[in-house]
């Protein structure tokens, strides 16, 4: 995943049932440091509070 790429709907559903590769979990940990569209739509998605900051 490059960083200017959003996260898909696949990879949202496996970062959170953590099933994504070492490598994988932290390109979308960075990305959604960086990008608030996808911090919302993961912290709506499984309802958590938002613990990322850009």
């Amino acid at each position: 995943m490059q960083n200017l790429e959003h996260i898909t709907e696949e990879n949202f559903i496996a970062y959170g049932k953590c099933e994504l590769a070492a490598t994988e979990t932290l390109a979308v940990q960075k990305h959604i440091g960086a990008c608030e569209m996808c911090r919302e739509k993961l912290a709506q998605k499984f309802d958590i509070t938002k613990t990322y900051s850009a």
